[in-house]
Formats: C-alpha cells, sequence, structure tokens
C-alpha cells in the first residue's frame, strides 16, 4: 500500500478501532474537551463506583471518542444542548441536572458542585448506591448503567449546609451527602476535614491560631487582654462601668482596630469565604448613650445595634474582600429582630433556636410562640441571608433517647418556607455513639438537600438497609414509642436533659424490649448487622441504668452487672465524651457508673473540711474559702467575665495508684459548674454532675471515686479544680476518704 493510500485509510482504521473498542464497553463517560478538575474528579468517582457494582471496564475519554452510551459528565457539548432545550438559562447554587438522552445519560450542573452532587444523585437515586456511614456503604450488582428514564432538575433551597456530626468532620463523607460547609467549634475532638477544591470545596470560616472556634469573636478581633487597660472605653458599659463583656459598639476607635484586625486575619487566610462577627456567648451589651440611642432607633432591640454595627463593617471590607460573608448571630440577647433596619447583602444571619422545646414540631410546640415570633421577623430583617441553627440532640447525654424524630424534618421545611439560605444542625459532634447518631446525620442531610422527600420513606430505608430487615421492624417500634411518649404538648423536651422524665417504667421496659428483638432480628441476618443493631442497645439500656432506683428494676447487684456489661461495650465504641455541656469525658461518667455498685472494705479520712489545707491559686482573686463545722465551702465569682477558673492546693498527700473517694454538693442554684480533682495537671476526678450518678439541684450530698495515675510523683498533692462559671458559684467539699474496694475494679477506667 503507497503512502498516499495509507492517509486515505487511516480515519477508516481509528473508527473501526473506537467501533471495537465500544463494542467491548458497555458504556464510557465522556467529559469535555478540556475538562476542570471537578468534572475529573466526579467522573474518577463514577468509574470507580461503577467498578464496584459489576459495570465493567469503563473509560473515561474525550466526549469527541465517546461510545454509546455514554454518561456525559459535566459541561459537554451534549449536556448543551440538554440544558437548552429544558430551559435551563443559569444555574442556581449547587443546582443538578440528569436527563436521559438518545446517547446515554446526561450528568451535568453547576460548575461549583453541581457536577460533583449530579454524579452522586445519579449513584444514589438511580443506581441504588448507599452511603450510610463514612466507612459503611453499599453497592448493589449492576452489569450495566441505567441510562433510560432519567430525569431531574434540583437546586437544594438551602445554599449553604451543615449538619454537625463526628462522622460528617469526614471530607468525602460530607460530598456523599451533599454538605458544603465545614465549621469549627471549641466542641470538637476531632479534626475537621475541608472538601478539597477539586470535590467542590467547602464554605468556610477562617482558622484562628490558638482557638478552635470561628464563633462568637468579639474578642478574637479586639482582645481585652490586649486592649482594655489602654482603651476601656472600647468595651461595653454595663451598670455604669466598662466591663470586658461585649464591645462598645459605636466607638469609632474601636471599629477601626476592629475592621484593620478583621482585614489581617482575611488576608493572611484567603481560603477563608464567611467570618462570624458576633458577640460573646455571655450577657453585657453596652448600654452607653451612643449605643442606647441606636437601639431605639430599631426597635429599642440590643439586635438593632448588633445589625448596625455589622453593617458598616461589612461595608468597608467589601471592596478587599468581595466574596467574604460576615455572619452573626441571633442568639440570646440579639435573638430578636429588629425594626427599621435589614442586612447588607454580604451579611448572614444564624438564627438561633436555643430555649425551644423539641418534641414537637416548632410550629406547633406552644411554649415556641416566641421563636416563630422572631423567625417572622427576621425573614424580613434578612430577607434572603438568613441561616437557621437548630439543636437537634440532648447535650446533657448524647447516649440517651431524644425523641424529636418529628420535629426535625418539621423544623427543616419551617426553615425553608422562611426562606432560610443555610441551615446548620448541630448534633453529637462529640461522640460516634448516641440515639442513631448515623440515621440522624443521613436522614439530615437527605432533607436539607431536599426538604420535600419523604422523611418517614427515608427512616425506614435506612432501617432497613443498615440493620436489616428483620431489625428495622423492632428499630421503627422503638423510634416510634419514644415519639409517643413526648407527643404531649404538656411535655417541654429541652436539649439539656439528662435522665428523660417523661419516659415511664413501662415505656422504658418496651423499649428495651423491642431493641431486644431487634438484636435477636439482626443477628439472624450477619455479624455486621448485629453489631450495628447492639450499638443501639446502648440507649436503652443507658435508660434503665440511669433511672434504676426510680424504675425499681432489681438489687445492687443485677445493676452493677449491667452497668459493667454496658460500660464495656461503650468503651470498645470508642466513646471519649458522653455530653458537651462541659466537655465531659466518658471515663469520669463511666467510673461514676462503677462505683455507685462497689463495696468499700476500708476507709481512711484524708480531708474532713478543714479549710487551712487549701489555699487557692486563683490570679483574678476571684475565689474564697469558708470554713464551717462540717465542710470547706468554696465561693467563686463569675459575674458573666468567664473566670478562667481556680486551682485549690491542699496539704492531701497522694500515691500512685490510691483510690480516693470525694463527697461534695453544688449550691449554685443557677447553671452547673464542674470540679476535678487533680494531682499536678493531670486530671483524675470528673464532674460532679455525674456524681452518684446525678448531680441534683436539690443540693444533695454526692460522692465519685477516683484513682490517683502511675505516674504522681513523690510527694504529690491533691488538687480541686473548678472550672470558669460565666455567674456566681459555689461548691462544698465534705470529705475526701482513701479506700480499699471489697473487690477488684471490674473494669479499667
Amino acid at each position: 500500500m503507497n503512502e498516499k493510500r495509507a492517509i486515505a485509510f487511516a480515519p477508516c482504521i481509528a473508527a473501526l478501532a473506537l467501533v471495537a473498542r465500544c463494542a467491548a464497553a458497555a458504556c464510557s463517560i465522556a467529559l469535555p474537551e478540556s475538562p476542570t478538575a471537578e468534572e475529573r474528579a466526579a467522573a474518577a468517582d463514577l468509574q470507580d463506583a461503577l467498578r464496584r457494582m459489576g459495570s465493567g471496564d469503563v473509560q473515561i475519554v474525550a466526549e469527541s471518542a465517546a461510545c454509546a452510551p455514554a454518561l456525559f459528565v459535566g459541561a459537554t457539548r451534549r449536556a448543551a444542548a440538554a440544558t437548552n432545550e429544558a430551559g435551563v438559562a443559569a444555574w442556581r447554587p449547587d443546582e443538578v441536572f440528569l436527563a436521559s438522552v438518545p446517547e446515554g445519560v446526561v450528568l451535568a450542573g453547576n460548575p461549583v458542585r453541581g457536577v460533583t452532587y449530579a454524579v452522586e444523585t445519579y449513584l444514589e437515586d438511580f443506581c441504588g448506591v448507599r452511603w450510610w456511614t463514612s466507612t459503611e456503604s453499599f453497592y448493589p450488582r449492576l452489569p450495566s448503567p441505567p441510562v433510560k428514564g432519567i430525569s431531574m432538575r434540583h437546586a437544594p433551597p438551602f445554599i449553604f449546609r451543615e449538619t454537625y456530626y463526628r462522622d460528617a468532620l469526614d471530607a468525602e463523607f460530607k460530598v456523599r451527602l451533599k454538605q458544603n460547609f465545614a465549621s469549627r467549634t471549641s466542641v470538637m475532638n476531632a479534626e475537621q476535614h475541608d472538601i478539597p477544591p477539586e470535590r467542590g470545596g467547602s464554605f468556610r470560616f477562617p482558622i484562628f491560631k490558638g482557638r478552635k472556634s470561628a464563633y462568637h469573636t468579639f474578642f478574637v478581633f479586639v482582645p481585652p487582654a490586649v486592649h482594655f487597660k489602654d482603651h476601656p472605653e472600647w468595651f461595653g458599659l454595663v451598670k455604669g462601668k466598662r466591663e470586658a463583656l461585649q464591645l462598645c459598639l459605636t466607638n469609632k476607635e474601636m471599629e477601626d482596630e476592629f475592621v484593620a484586625s478583621l482585614k489581617r486575619t482575611l488576608a493572611g487566610d484567603p481560603g477563608a469565604s464567611f467570618v462570624q462577627v458576633s458577640q460573646m456567648d455571655q450577657p453585657g451589651w453596652c448600654e452607653c448613650a451612643d449605643c442606647t440611642a441606636v437601639m431605639e432607633r430599631y426597635g429599642g432591640l440590643p439586635s438593632g445595634l448588633m445589625i448596625d454595627f455589622v453593617n458598616r463593617v461589612a461595608a468597608r471590607i467589601e471592596p478587599e474582600f468581595p466574596n467574604v460573608t460576615l455572619d452573626t448571630f441571633a442568639y440570646q440577647y440579639t435573638r430578636r429582630p429588629p425594626t427599621g433596619i435589614t442586612v447588607r447583602s454580604n451579611v448572614v444571619v444564624r438564627l438561633c433556636t436555643s430555649g425551644c422545646a423539641y418534641n414537637l414540631p416548632l410550629a406547633e410546640h406552644p411554649g415556641n410562640k416566641t421563636f416563630l415570633e422572631d423567625l417572622d421577623g427576621w425573614a424580613k430583617a434578612a430577607p434572603g441571608r438568613l441561616f437557621a441553627w437548630d439543636y437537634v440532640t440532648d447535650f446533657m447525654s448524647y447516649i440517651h433517647p431524644h425523641p424529636n424524630w418529628r420535629a426535625m424534618p418539621a423544623n427543616i421545611r419551617l426553615f425553608a418556607d422562611a426562606g432560610a439560605v443555610g441551615a446548620f444542625l448541630q448534633g453529637d459532634i462529640l461522640c460516634p455513639v448516641g440515639e442513631f447518631v448515623g440515621l440522624r446525620l443521613w436522614l439530615q442531610a437527605h432533607l436539607l438537600w431536599n426538604p420535600r422527600a419523604d422523611d418517614r420513606a427515608l427512616l425506614d430505608e435506612y432501617l432497613r438497609g443498615y440493620y436489616g430487615k428483620g431489625a428495622a421492624v423492632h428499630l421503627r417500634e422503638y423510634i416510634d414509642l419514644m415519639t409517643a411518649a413526648v407527643a404531649d404538648p404538656k411535655i417541654r423536651m429541652s436539649m439539656y436533659h439528662e435522665f428523660s422524665p417523661w419516659i415511664t417504667k413501662e415505656t422504658s421496659d418496651k423499649a428495651s424490649a423491642a431493641m431486644a428483638r431487634a438484636v435477636a432480628a439482626a443477628e439472624a441476618e450477619g455479624p455486621e448487622f448485629a453489631r450495628r443493631a447492639r450499638r443501639e442497645r446502648l440507649t436503652t439500656e443507658h435508660l434503665a441504668l440511669a433511672n434504676w432506683s426510680k424504675y425499681g428494676d432489681g438489687s445492687k447487684s443485677e445493676r452493677q452487672r449491667r452497668v459493667v456489661e454496658w460500660v464495656r461495650s461503650v468503651k470498645e465504641a470508642g466513646v471519649q465524651n458522653l455530653r458537651e455541656f462541659d466537655g465531659m469525658r466518658c471515663e469520669d461518667y463511666l467510673r461514676a457508673m462503677i462505683f455507685a455498685g462497689m463495696a468499700v472494705a476500708q476507709e481512711e479520712p484524708v480531708f474532713s473540711g478543714d479549710v487551712s489545707r487549701l489555699s487557692p491559686n486563683d490570679s483574678l482573686g476571684l475565689t474564697r474559702i469558708v470554713g464551717t463545722n462540717d465542710f470547706a465551702r468554696i465561693e467563686m465569682s463569675g459575674g458573666g467575665k468567664g473566670n478562667p477558673g481556680a486551682c485549690l492546693a491542699t496539704t492531701v498527700a497522694i500515691a500512685a495508684g490510691d483510690w480516693l473517694r470525694v463527697r461534695a454538693r453544688q449550691t449554685s442554684r443557677r447553671g452547673h459548674m464542674p470540679f476535678y480533682v487533680k494531682t499536678g495537671r493531670k486530671t483524675v476526678c470528673g464532674n460532679t454532675y455525674f456524681i452518684g450518678p446525678r448531680f441534683p439541684r436539690d443540693m444533695k450530698w454526692v460522692e465519685t471515686y477516683v484513682k490517683a495515675p502511675e505516674d504522681v510523683p513523690a510527694g504529690g498533692e491533691l488538687r480541686i479544680f473548678m472550672q470558669k462559671p460565666l455567674w456566681d458559684w459555689t461548691i462544698e467539699i465534705k470529705s475526701i476518704d482513701r479506700v480499699v474496694f471489697s473487690s477488684p475494679v471490674p473494669v479499667d477506667i
């Protein structure tokens, strides 16, 4: 064959090769001729999923080399034709577009995240893939990917979506759940992983050096430690005195320093798309004449003063940082909405549901009337700029029933109907085990993506898929039982409850029986189903053990046997924290549970209220020690100042391995503050709220047992440390005894 004939046949040979390759493949993944990094990553994700499902060796090719049927990912020519035909003029945030076409399926969307979410939607809704947790998934057997009858166009009403659970810190799982915000708070015990740019990226706040939380930032930008001495006028006037509680929001010099500090922060962290400009988490707004005049201008409320300040700061940073959104709170004293002012376009307002009842939907419980008024007012003051912050767990005890199953989906729809552009649902961020934490995260994420989805169908799907069909029936029975237990609007279930007082012994017994049947059914279906169901049983067992004396469930020895089994299961599950309220360590609570049933063989008093053996280490001078005949009273002045706490050194000698029993009580009427027993800097005793195992408001004496660490140096002494209070707070120490138990401690904690 001469050269001219060879050149003439070359296109034919290439075409035959393409035909042969296409005949050998079930389909191909077609990308634009010059794909973006996100399109390439989405295609690779799709290819991996198809291989897991057994769909053959699916190749990623340029659109010009695609084989039919093809999966067209991203801004291909075929996608352009399909979207034009469907009347898509412009992409909304995170919008996806899926459509069957003669050549295959178009998977397209907004260039930022929309293409990624289109692939995730295709795999989940049309292929049957399920990502239950960050490490557990289901890929069905699928010899060829579906290409017929596919039609979907969807843009989520919430532009910003975040569910705050431990498992949601995983960046890839966040993508699977179509979450796009990555918050950092002061109550995290694991790292928050930002979504990489090729997977759509995360909306996020600046990362403050030496500070975990991105919220409550007034003192980040104008720290009192730096400025209060020379500029007390920059801080709020409270009852006639300048206090380092909040800022004076009408002081122009303070504003200049605030803006300069904020600009430095943003310049040093160009990846930040949001920044909080918000009050500290304590009372004390400024009452000076200028601030009061601004409040009067906007309805006489502190929220008007706050929005006036935030708007001014937003206007000053916008020219230099046009893509940064200022984020502020409608929370505590700023929750009531102002009148006569609206927020700027580069500001969002996070309206918090704190103080509400959560057993019923917000719109149904009579105790939430004020919040509904606030929601309506903020929808007017922040049109298109409202960001909902809802609390969806029991922060006093994660492993405890919190039956808000009706409220969760209804509240998400309420926020969507109010025009909220974002939603943050604060859940069990500290604990990998709680009452269906995986189900809650999965369900909430799906409803944030589509609030009109059938929440009951989603719930049942997760129960069947994750725990097994047999167990699902009984787990649904448990959920319905708990939901019915709080259906009375006279019940006000807050986000802080420890023993679920509305749950009767009869309901608890039925719940335990349903869980037992669920575990048995799951065991019949396989070890993985059984492991998952047994983990959920920790909730009902905790309910029974925590209310043992109330329910009258049997002997002390029987309770101790069940406590030991429960403690071992909790430890095997890798639980670090059982609640958020004060960072309660799991070991502290488990210790109290165990030792409530231990018999003491010997005891030696080492401290009985002798105040001469106590010396405060308190740099602010806010601690006072008062002696009585029977105990030592330790008083701390809080006053909303955020007292850094106090350490009380004693002359009590501690030896390695000593067991100590501490008897104490809290006499404060407001709030619950923890105290710890330490040797040097090492904590060996935990929060008194759980001692006995409950620290009651009726001021009964309670006790806990603590073990001195093995590395205590010779001559080590006992130290009692009290966490910083926001209000005046008192604890009374009655006695500390060195004890020897009648039997070995059954679990190493």
